[in-house]
């Protein structure tokens, strides 16, 4: 699944990344949460009190874990849209989830080792929150962008059209030897030339609404226009407080995570031939056969 960009057919390699099904890495860098440092300013008060408490940052680790792998095997799985919370710590810039997992020059650099090897592969990386970013530091991600990436990363002024997401298709990003594309969310603010991404659909805290999320993302997909952009359906679970204190000692993996992933598969394998193209961003991408799947709907 490394390669499987470069393996598409001549008809499928003619289409854009919108009309194309992604699977896509939610909270991608979260597999190697800091459970000894200080906790990420993106929870909520509420949230961050339990740090306070005995092994406290041990049980928000269980919580926060969202992928069990790097993001360059995530890759090497198929993934090819990413997703990266920033925040700013000490003057310097952080993936976080809940508690900090390590620097962002060090988790993009395995992105950029993975596109030089597979040079036909293309990664959109979403990056949000940019929780406790200053001017300064807008400018610093901006640098680091370009010193990571430089000539490989796709930008507005390197097409003709308003949206390189919907109107570039894979030859002519091969063509223009960029692999990177890069979406801000409306927060960030910079001169940068970045894409942009439409993410809207999220799944809420409680496993048992799952069915009904999917069938409201099938409907609203089906009866609403597209607008520019891809289509990114968030088939994550968002734990609350009360998921959290009510099982201390229970891992969000085995309890949550893993169990999405596994009915997300299974739901986009029995319905993808009524759904347009999107991208299906979850947790724990490793699971099973999530990557193939939605990479194996591309050959239809």
């Amino acid at each position: 699944m490394a390669d499987w960009m470069s393996s598409l057919s001549s008809f499928s390699s003619g289409k854009s990344l919108s009309q194309l099904y992604l699977p896509g890495s939610d909270n991608a860098c979260s597999h190697s949460l800091d459970e000894m440092g200080e906790v990420g300013i993106d929870l909520s008060d509420h949230l961050r009190g339990i740090a306070s408490f005995p092994l406290g940052k041990e049980t928000l680790a269980r919580w926060m874990k969202h992928q069990h792998v790097n993001v360059e095997t995530q890759l090497l799985l198929g993934v090819r849209y990413v997703h990266i919370k920033v925040a700013s710590r000490n003057g310097d810039l952080f993936a976080l989830n809940g508690l900090y997992s390590g620097h962002l020059k060090n988790h993009l650099h395995a992105v950029h080792r993975f596109l030089v090897e597979h040079s036909k592969e293309i990664v959109i990386i979403h990056f949000t929150d940019f929780a406790g970013l200053s001017k300064k530091d807008f400018l610093s991600f901006d640098r680091l962008i370009d010193a990571q990436f430089g000539d490989l990363l796709l930008s507005q002024d390197d097409t003709h059209v308003s949206n390189p997401l919907t109107q570039m298709t894979i030859k002519e990003i091969w063509k223009s030897k960029r692999q990177v594309i890069v979406s801000v969310d409306s927060c960030y603010s910079s001169s940068a030339c970045f894409a942009w991404v439409n993410s809207v659909w999220k799944i809420s805290p409680r496993y048992e609404s799952i069915t009904k999320t999917c069938k409201e993302f099938e409907k609203s997909v089906k009866e609403e226009e597209k607008e520019d952009g891809l289509i990114v359906f968030d088939g994550i679970i968002h734990c609350t407080l009360m998921t959290v204190l009510e099982r201390p000692f229970g891992q969000y993996e085995k309890e949550y995570g893993r169990p999405a992933t596994r009915h997300l598969e299974q739901w986009i394998r029995k319905n993808a031939s009524s759904l347009p193209p999107f991208v299906l961003s979850t947790h724990f991408v490793d699971e099973g056969s999530f990557c193939q799947s939605i990479i194996n709907l591309n050959s239809h």
